[in-house]
């Protein structure tokens, strides 16, 4: 039996106010590293599903805007020693140009996708993606730092693959793959400054 299901989310992106909310401590259920706190959804989610689950966390998909969040990301998922192969990033050229969702102006970016569950039944699911933000200082970060693995991001094609994913068996370089992929996730929250640089987990 196939069932549709209309899911429409409205994301609003981080103001400044926002930034001065940050959290000092972790969310219940994340692991910290240094200012950043972590935590791997073992689960299959499209890379709109992975927003929500996060979001629903007090988290955002990981985004990684340096050499040292990159090396940061992943020794976290290796120390974890996580069985998932892909995780998504928090990056997409639904505008035309590779940015993090953080620093990106979506207006409306519709999707249809399908998800398999494991009685066979089908669930269409279509997301209404808005992001508004003030982040524009990161619009250009893929323009200065990226961890593409060779090859990548691929050139567009019949199914295109327009949301990135962290690889594990590349060592978690980047990856461009298509935006229905049923993969795990990384949520992460920045602490504010000022917060202890404790490790746990």
């Amino acid at each position: 039996m196939k069932k549709f299901v209309l899911i429409s989310f409205l994301f609003l992106g981080f103001s400044s106010l926002a930034l001065s909310e940050r959290p000092s401590v972790c969310p219940f259920g994340y692991d910290q590293v240094d200012r950043k706190c972590f935590k791997i959804l073992n689960l299959a989610l499209t890379f709109f599903e992975a927003i929500t689950a996060c979001d629903a966390i007090d988290g955002k998909v990981v985004e990684v805007s340096s050499k040292e969040d990159q090396a940061t990301v992943a020794d976290y998922l290796n120390k974890k020693q996580t069985m998932l192969n892909d995780i998504w990033l928090g990056a997409t050229d639904l505008q035309g140009k590779w940015m993090f969702l953080s620093s990106s102006q979506f207006c409306e970016c519709w999707t249809n996708m399908t998800k398999t569950h494991g009685s066979a039944e089908t669930v269409t699911v279509t997301s209404r993606l808005s992001r508004i933000t003030s982040l524009k200082k990161n619009q250009d970060v893929l323009d200065t730092y990226n961890a593409w693995s060779p090859g990548n991001p691929t050139v567009p094609s019949a199914n295109p693959s327009n949301c990135a994913a962290m690889n594990r068996v590349s060592g978690w370089k980047w990856q461009n793959v298509p935006c229905s992929y049923n993969i795990g996730a990384l949520c992460y929250v920045t602490l504010r400054e000022g917060s202890s640089d404790s490790i746990v987990g």
